[in-house]
Formats: structure tokens, sequence, C-alpha cells
């Protein structure tokens, strides 16, 4: 975007001060890239568990940013099958089509992660009731029945996944919400698996 950097040195001789400007835009743009990829996932350009983690840190020093939200955990379904009948590249784009539509949440008031192998990460916040951020956990159950991603040159799939819900409170660590939405995560991937096989 045209921007500079600069690095200031002052020296000292005597009465004079000697000033030096140096440009270290390239060494800063570096540097972040270096930051961003070791934060991102390579597969669906989300963060990962470290970029992820890293952020909350962050809002979790100021708890008045965060307002109402929850952290939402994500768990493919189906991930082994598509491997064993179409190869890994495919499981790689199924990830990636999850990743892809949990990336319509990743806004300022969200950070979306993989959170490794066939698991992902929405925690949201800042919004101003419950209500609101039921509001956006309905869309991901609405984005989940709409995503398709070609598994080979003449096959779609249906994109599909579980998730959990741990709602924000005060007081509430990372890890505890983290627990919580993995346990109601598991209770619905549960459920689903026996609609299908009911049928249903």
């Amino acid at each position: 975007n045209g921007e500079k950097y600069v690095k200031h040195e002052e020296f000292i001789f005597g009465n004079s001060i000697l000033g030096i400007l140096m440009d270290v835009t390239g060494e800063y743009n570096r540097r972040r890239q270096l930051e961003m990829e070791r934060d991102l996932d390579m597969i669906t350009g989300l963060y990962n568990r470290r970029g992820l983690e890293g952020r909350v840190n962050v809002l979790s020093a100021c708890p008045d940013k965060l307002k109402h939200g929850a952290l939402v955990m994500i768990d493919a379904d189906g991930l082994k099958k598509i491997n064993d009948q179409y190869g890994h590249d495919a499981g790689d784009a199924y990830l990636k089509g999850i990743g892809d539509a949990i990336r319509l949440f990743n806004s300022k008031d969200s950070i979306c992660a993989r959170w490794g192998g066939d698991e992902f990460v929405m925690f949201l916040y800042n919004f101003e009731s419950d209500a609101q951020v039921d509001e956006q956990i309905q869309r991901l159950a609405q984005v989940r029945q709409n995503v398709k991603v070609a598994v080979s040159d003449s096959h779609m799939v249906n994109v599909n996944f579980s998730f959990g819900v741990s709602r924000l409170n005060r007081g509430q660590d990372f890890q505890t919400l983290l627990k919580e939405a993995d346990e109601k995560m598991y209770e619905s991937k549960r459920e689903r698996k026996q609609c299908r096989e009911a049928g249903k």
C-alpha cells in the first residue's frame, strides 16, 4: 500500500548528535510475512492453532471487548470416507471447503481457525446480545447445507460437519470453553450419525 517503515538511530559525539534514518520496509514486510505463515494453516488459509490462541489471548486481556460471544468447535463429517474413496488430495479439498464455509464468519468480530486434523474453531465475540450470537450460529447451520466441493473431475459432494457451542461467560478461560464446545460437538456428531443411519 505504499507504506514505508523507517528505523531511527542516534549517536552522541560531545555536543553533537548524529541521526541516521534507515528504510527497513523490506525487512519489516519479510518478518510480517513469516509471522503470517507461522500463524496460518496452509490448506485452508485460516489461522492455525497458534494463530488462534495468540489472538484469543490478546482479547482475553481486555474482557470488555468480548461482550456476548461463543466458542464453536467444528468437526468434519465423512472425511475418512472421502480419503478412502477419492484420495488424500480430495480430503484436502474437502477440508478447504469447510474452511471456505466458515471463512464467511471471519469478520472483525470472529476468529476462525483450523484447530488440527479435521477440527476447526470459531471464536465469536463483541456482540451486543446472545440473540445476535444465535443468528451467527444459525447462519453456520445454513451454510453447512449449501457448500459443495469437487472431489474428482466428475464428482461433487456436499460439505458436512458437526459443531458444538460454548457461550462466553465472565471468568471462563479458553480451555474450559474449548472442552465444553468439544463435548457438545461430539454429542451433535453422534446424533447426526444416528439420523443418517436411520435414513432421516
